[in-house]
Order: C-alpha cells, then sequence, then structure tokens
C-alpha cells in the first residue's frame, strides 16, 4: 500500500512529506524541511489570506533547497507580478488534471534533488490535501509550476511562480540563529541552510514573523495565544498547534472530508473503527483507516477522473492499473534523455532538456543539469 510518509535525506537537510505534520514556515533544531509545505499558505478559510483588492495572498512559507535554482537572484524573484489567486468552495481544490498533477510533483521534486517518483507518490495521496501545498496554496501559482507548455528553469517555477528569495548565502556559511525574523517591524521571515538563504514575507501571508530561542515562523496575526508545550486542539475542523506563542492552522480536514482529532494529531475518518493503517478500495472511493476509523475519501476531489486503483494489493488514488506507483524505483528511469516514472497507475515520462529546466537524465538521480 502506499502511504504519504516518506523522507527524503541527504546531509544536513532531509525534506519530509507534509504528513508530519511540521508548522508551516518555522524552523527549529529537528533539521526536518516539508516539501508540501514550499509552497504552504494556510488559507484555512478565503478570509485567513484576503487582501484588499479580493485576491488571495501568493506567497510560500517553507525553504526549498534548490541546487538547480542556486543563481536566483532576488530580481528574479520579486519583480514579477503576482497572479490573481481564485477561491474554490473547499481551500485548494484546484481541479487538477493528470498532467497537472504529475507535472508539478516532479518539477518540485527535481528541483530539490530528490527523487521524483517518491514526491508522485506522496503528491497523489490525499493524506497530503489537508496541509499542504494542494490543499491550501493558491491554484494560479501551482499551475504555474505545473505548466508543461512554457519553458522553464528551476529559477523560473520556485522564483517568479513561487516568490522565493532565494540567494548564496555570505562565504557559502549560515549565520547564527539559523531563523529568524528581519526588518522593522521584523516582517520577513528568514532561515539559512547549506548556504542558502530564503526570504519570505509574513505580511503576503497576512501573518506576522516571531522569532525565540533560535527558532522563527510566520504565526497568523490574529492567531490565539497559547503556552509552550500547549497541546494541539480542533478549531473547528481544522488542526491547529502551539507555534512559538501562537495557535497555527496545521491541517484543514474538510479537504478530504475527515474529522479533525487533536489527541491523534491527524484528521481521522468518520466511519467504524479499525486499527493498523490498511488502505484499499471501496468501489471507486479510496478507504484508509485514519485515527482508528476508516476514512472513505473521493478521489476525484482533487484530481478530475481520479478514482482508487489497486495493483498487486496495493491500493491508491489514481488513473489507471498500467503500474505500481508503490514498487517503482524511487528516482524513476532513463529512457534514453527521458525520464521515465509511474503516476498514479500510469506511465508518466518526462523529457531532460533545456525547455523542461534541465539537460539529461542520469540514471539514480533522474533529470539533472
Amino acid at each position: 500500500m502506499m502511504r504519504s510518509r516518506w523522507i527524503l535525506g541527504f546531509t544536513a537537510l532531509s525534506i519530509v512529506a507534509c504528513g508530519s505534520d511540521k508548522p508551516p514556515g518555522s524552523q527549529s533544531g529537528n533539521p526536518d524541511v516539508t516539501l508540501l509545505d514550499i509552497t504552504l499558505v494556510d488559507r484555512v478559510t478565503p478570509a485567513d489570506t484576503a487582501t484588499g483588492d479580493g485576491t488571495v495572498a501568493d506567497a510560500p512559507t517553507d525553504v526549498l533547497r534548490t541546487d538547480a535554482g542556486m543563481d536566483a537572484t532576488r530580481a528574479d524573484v520579486t519583480d514579477v507580478p503576482d497572479a490573481p489567486d481564485v477561491n474554490t468552495s473547499v481551500p485548494g481544490l484546484c481541479q487538477w488534471s493528470y498532467g497537472d498533477l504529475a507535472g508539478f510533483a516532479v518539477r518540485m521534486a527535481l528541483c530539490a534533488s530528490q527523487p521524483a517518483q517518491n514526491a508522485l507518490n506522496t503528491y497523489f495521496s490525499p493524506e497530503n490535501w489537508e496541509g499542504g501545498s494542494l490543499a491550501l496554496r493558491a491554484c494560479p501559482s501551482l499551475r504555474c509550476v505545473a505548466d508543461m507548455t512554457s519553458p522553464g528553469t528551476c529559477a523560473t517555477w520556485l522564483g517568479a511562480c513561487l516568490k522565493y528569495d532565494i540567494t548564496p548565502a555570505p562565504d557559502a556559511g549560515c549565520a547564527t540563529p539559523a531563523a529568524s525574523c528581519e526588518g522593522t517591524p521584523p516582517t520577513t521571515y528568514r532561515q539559512c541552510r547549506d548556504g542558502v538563504e530564503v526570504r519570505d514575507n509574513c505580511m503576503a501571508l497576512g501573518r506576522r514573523c516571531v522569532a525565540a530561542g533560535g527558532e522563527a515562523a510566520c504565526v497568523p496575526n490574529a492567531g490565539d495565544a497559547c503556552a509552550a508545550g500547549a497541546p494541539m486542539r480542533c478549531n473547528g475542523n481544522v488542526l491547529e498547534a502551539c507555534v512559538l506563542g501562537t495557535y497555527t492552522p496545521m491541517r484543514n480536514c474538510t479537504v478530504t472530508a475527515g474529522v479533525c482529532d487533536a489527541t491523534a494529531g491527524t484528521c481521522r475518518g468518520a466511519g467504524a473503527e479499525c486499527t493498523g493503517n490498511a488502505v484499499d478500495c471501496d468501489g471507486t472511493q479510496l478507504r484508509e483507516c485514519r485515527g482508528g476509523r476508516w476514512h472513505t475519501i473521493d478521489c476525484g476531489r482533487l484530481l478530475t477522473g481520479a478514482t482508487c486503483q489497486t495493483v498487486n494489493g496495493h491500493s491508491f488514488c489514481g488513473v489507471d492499473r498500467e503500474c505500481d506507483p508503490t514498487v517503482a524505483a524511487a528516482s524513476g528511469a532513463c529512457d534514453a534523455n527521458t525520464l521515465v516514472l509511474c503516476a498514479g497507475g500510469r506511465t508518466y515520462r518526462y523529457a531532460c532538456e533545456a525547455r523542461n529546466g534541465f539537460s539529461r537524465c542520469e540514471t539514480g538521480r533522474g533529470c539533472v543539469n
């Protein structure tokens, strides 16, 4: 069975799926960075990030290391106008096509120098829609990355589309503390890792930047105060955690029609009791044991035409049974200069060429320059 919690590690920095429930826009002694939170905006309701002109704030809140985009300058990132954002009745359900979702996942992974197949499995997993970029990010910015008709590079997708300020750190080192707030008053969240500095404007999220004890985060302006060590809580059907003194949204359980469970720290099912992490198909719907209750999910809520598929006894949300994504090679396979992967049960091919941001395909790595 395909599960959403996967870890992609490399020296000094690991990237973790959003199932880890790490607070968005935060950095602490734990070196984990959330891949799906790279483009995360906590748009729990449209009002949370509404701007004066009726659009929704369009800025990311966490750090992505991108070797391919290392030469991006601040002008590359900040001089691109924001695209208008569109609210939906369920935040973040952008009516993705198969090509949109697959292209987005592959590009995000390759720009992070991470295994593309693992990213596909994560982005196709409904559990991750509740607290990562697909559930909470403004749709036009996501589609900007996913647009396979437009040429680009990692600097384009992470800078122009996602509005990051990415610069090499002075002397390839990082100041202490590695995370801080900048500006007067402090409005910009800064994080430095592996010789790269990333800056995000918390105001673009309708948030403020706070820092304490070597940690920093963008937290809601109007969030409730909490004491260090305070337990998670449910605010309606939204799971919140105490982040540097302010309750901050972590998961919107409405996205998958789940039930917020602060004790379990997740969105649980509403069905009969169950044990373990079983996953199977209930007709065309995916059925998971979450938080001790069966949770039945309509795969088509995120991806148009998706249903529950089963291949070799492994159930997942997808569009075909041509291949089994749960056992596919983590970095895909090379067919000449094309990266071959399994996306939602269907073979997906990504050309490692200049218009797609890369120059060649390498076995065990995927598309590289």
